[in-house]
């Protein structure tokens, strides 16, 4: 996500007049799209981050209260 919007923020710096992306439309308009695509990706990383956070921390919370799924359980084990 952050390759991606590392992209789009370069793109924009670029000042290009389209864009052919290899699925979806031509982009005619990059000054006013660009920005757009920005927002938009720094929200998607801002939901990853989010998730990926919560994620951990019920992981943990798990762990200190000692029940694991099978999944973690086989994880762990399979890894010591």
């Amino acid at each position: 996500m952050s390759d991606y919007m590392n992209s789009i923020q370069r793109l924009n710096n670029l000042k290009v007049k389209e864009i052919y992306p290899g699925h979806g439309r031509v982009y005619n308009t990059p000054d006013e799209d660009l920005p757009k695509a920005v927002a938009y990706a720094q929200t998607l990383l801002d939901d990853c981050k989010m998730f990926f956070e919560a994620f951990i921390k019920t992981r943990e919370l798990q762990e200190k209260r000692g029940f694991l799924s099978g999944f973690w359980r086989e994880a762990q084990g399979s890894s010591s």
